[in-house]
């Protein structure tokens, strides 16, 4: 509780680091320490749920490997991906456009690919109004408010812009406010509460959600859905050690053989992993391939 609390307490100015100390890993041998490995978060899920699933992991690692992790929640997407290309991470749960960041060229490699809760090695952009509302597709959204999740968020942002980009619209000609809420779960929240007409989301934490939320997911409708896009990557930095990189590899193969480990993998929104095989590295080259022309037009920040 007390981790959990100075995680979620402290801010992230900064990238202060909460350490996990295992009560039953074994000590280094005398004269040797070991290095704690960095696992980051990108807020996909709201701080107090990402920020469990994140101390969970990490504790559930630690205690597998017998070394240290220190687990890091970034602000937004993009303090999370200052940090891995800056070196200040060893691990970084991403999504799927954050991973296409072009400050990550050559610094991070996929390491596995999560299976997501309820679509497997694939999710989807879904638009999301509440269940009364009269819109029947994007355009009847013209004139109203709308909530994004994040610039560098693949289903929450980038493909949302991509669609207004081809019908010839901007944001700010095209809905009456904008605004970002930085984390899935909570742009659901608010247009349940709401506060906010429609949102782009990212289709596993939908799913997740409304399984969580049975009455309030009565009174939200999704609107328009994407096609599929390949699971968010779990990276590593490429200058970390092969070895660092294969005790990895097994402790969070193996988190997906027992019943707790399925729990903590589950507050994170997974349920196993795959080995990231030619076919995924092609599909994410042509997302790549396809944020860059859309930055170079423009539609997307630099």
């Amino acid at each position: 509780m007390m981790l959990m609390i100075a995680l979620l307490g402290c801010g992230t100015q900064g990238y202060t680091p909460v350490s996990l100390q295992p009560g039953t890993a074994k000590p280094p041998p005398q004269g040797t320490a070991l290095v704690p490995l960095r696992v980051g978060l990108a807020p996909i899920l709201s701080p107090r749920s990402g920020g469990e699933g994140l101390v969970a992991l990490c504790k559930a690692l630690s205690l597998s490997m017998n070394r240290p992790v220190v687990p890091l929640l970034g602000a937004d997407y993009r303090e999370t991906n200052d940090m891995l290309a800056l070196g200040q991470l060893d691990v970084g749960i991403v999504c799927s456009g954050a991973f296409a960041d072009p400050r990550l060229d050559r610094v991070c490699e996929p390491l596995l690919v999560p299976l997501l809760i309820g679509t497997g090695n694939s999710y989807e952009s879904f638009l999301i109004v509440r269940a009364q509302d009269p819109a029947v597709r994007l355009d009847d959204l013209k004139g109203r408010d709308f909530v994004f999740s994040d610039s560098l968020s693949l289903t929450g942002f980038i493909h949302p812009i991509a669609r207004l980009d081809a019908m010839g619209q901007t944001p700010g000609r095209f809905f009456s406010k904008v605004s970002f809420s930085h984390s899935h779960d909570r742009s659901i929240a608010m247009v349940v509460e709401g506060t906010i007409s429609a949102a782009a989301v990212d289709s596993a934490v939908f799913t997740a959600w409304r399984e969580h939320h049975p009455v309030e997911g009565k009174n939200i409708r999704i609107l328009e859905r994407s096609e599929p896009f390949p699971s968010p990557p779990l990276v590593v930095r490429v200058s970390l050690a092969p070895e660092d990189k294969a005790m990895l590899r097994k402790a969070f193969l193996a988190l997906a053989n027992t019943e707790e480990g399925k729990d903590i993998l589950k507050k994170i929104g997974w349920t196993g992993f795959e080995v990231p095989d030619a076919r995924y590295l092609a599909r994410m080259e042509q997302l790549h391939r396809l944020f860059g022309k859309l930055r170079g037009k423009n539609v997307l920040p630099a």
